[in-house]
């Protein structure tokens, strides 16, 4: 990425956030009011740890659509398919992805991008990095609310290196022309819900949780589509190991 796409990129994502803000600001509403009358013991908004560009950990913000503590038998482990800790409520706002519109505030204060790489949890980057040649990588991109794997349908959590492949290729043919089909790839599947949200396999856990080990990422990540070398890699479909569940 050049110096003028960064500086425009950065416009195109501020610029974004603040219009898509306004636009979803009523449903984020009643989703946090709704979120909080149905169980009154947990916050409407929960945070958790992501690795950004450059390993940077920042914060991100998401409205709560697990049951409290989540993970507090478990560990960090990827949620899936029929997960019984999502509530019903949380089930609608995942299928529509209300649920990832606090990210926004991540995008105005810089750590996100509204198209890149998803950001993972400390906890899978690590477990990546040792399993996945090459997977540091993607960090030098800065994280996005939405990226090729999520518009590719590579909801898959066990798929990693297809996912790399993916965000490998995001970075490398990187073009604002190729940021703008993927935001409207993005807004197309989240209006006609044809294919999984970005972070629909992560798990909430607590704050107190993810001091004791590192967290988690939005689910598997965003990943670019393979070129070369990296397609045979993506196209085998190889697959990484993941936490116990």
């Amino acid at each position: 990425m050049t110096g003028w796409q960064a500086v425009v990129k950065r416009a195109a994502d501020l610029v974004g956030a603040l219009v898509l803000g306004v636009l979803t600001l009523p449903a984020l509403v009643i989703a946090l009011v709704l979120t909080k009358l149905l169980d009154r013991g947990a916050p409407a908004i929960y945070t958790q740890d992501r690795v950004g560009q450059g390993g940077q950990v920042f914060t991100v913000y998401k409205v709560r659509t697990m049951v409290p503590d989540a993970e507090r038998d478990s560990g960090p482990v990827f949620s899936m398919d029929g997960d019984t800790r999502v509530t019903p409520l949380g089930r609608w706002l995942r299928r529509f992805y209300i649920d990832e519109l606090p990210q926004l505030w991540n995008v105005l204060r810089g750590e996100m991008s509204l198209i890149g790489p998803r950001p993972e949890r400390p906890f899978f980057v690590e477990q990546f990095k040792a399993e996945v040649p090459g997977y540091e990588r993607r960090l030098v991109a800065k994280p996005g609310l939405s990226g090729m794997a999520q518009v590719r349908n590579v909801a898959d959590v066990h798929c990693a290196h297809k996912k790399l492949a993916y965000d490998l290729e995001y970075i490398d043919n990187y073009s604002l022309w190729l940021d703008v089909r993927l935001a409207f790839e993005t807004a197309c599947g989240a209006l006609l819900n044809y294919w999984p949200s970005a972070d629909k396999g992560q798990t909430e856990a607590e704050p107190d949780e993810q001091q004791g080990r590192p967290p988690e990422r939005p689910v598997a990540q965003a990943e670019d589509r393979p070129t070369g070398a990296r397609q045979s890699a993506a196209s085998t479909g190889t697959k990484a190991s993941l936490p116990p569940k």
